[in-house]
């Protein structure tokens, strides 16, 4: 019973082919193209190969790699890159490598304040960052740089007003939009590989 409550609090994020421009989701199906990221409770970050069976204990083989301490969203371009907010900035660097480095310590912030807004962030395999506020707007855009520029207001694009609202009258937008917005309006919780 200690294992599994463990388990909830362990967090795991996708991370295809490291270094790698990223492929559809849906095009990945060899698990050696795939490298599962975790962080633990105490934010330690862990890498290695996704577990083949239920026995494959991912957490005792997984290389420590560094440390990532209240990070909110943690993503990753498809080129690799490791996206994180924490308390509300957005920051961005390399994938870490070194056990015990906090990887705030050597990523830089490319965005103030207005990250916390967001209850979903990933992004489309063609490099653009996607968004879904708390209030349902759907942002697109392209991946921050500057912290000075507001991603929201300065570089993206507002896709969609309201992503919970009636889905239907709203078909002739994206696709994707389309079945974030259901999954959304039913109050399910994505994690978008």
């Amino acid at each position: 019973m200690q294992r599994e409550r463990e388990e909830v609090h362990y967090r795991t994020h996708d991370v295809h082919r490291m270094g790698q421009p990223s492929v559809p989701a849906s095009n990945v199906r060899d698990r050696s193209e795939t490298l599962l990221l975790g962080i633990t409770e105490e934010g330690t970050m862990k890498i290695g190969l996704p577990p083949q069976h239920r026995r494959d204990d991912y957490r005792a083989r997984a290389t420590v790699i560094g440390k990532l301490e209240n990070a909110r969203h943690v993503l990753s371009s498809p080129d690799g890159e490791l996206f994180c907010v924490r308390y509300g900035d957005l920051y961005r660097g390399p994938m870490p490598s070194k056990e015990g480095v906090d990887w705030f310590s050597t990523a830089r912030s490319v965005g103030k304040c207005e990250w916390n807004n967001f209850q979903i962030l990933f992004f489309h395999p063609c490099g653009e960052l996607y968004g879904i506020t708390r209030d349902g707007e759907l942002y697109r855009g392209p991946q921050p740089s500057n912290e000075h520029i507001p991603w929201m207001y300065g570089q993206a694009t507002r896709v969609w007003d309201r992503c919970s609202n009636d889905v239907r009258q709203r078909s002739q937008y994206s696709p994707l939009a389309a079945a974030f917005a259901r999954l959304v309006a039913k109050g399910e919780k994505l994690f978008v590989q």
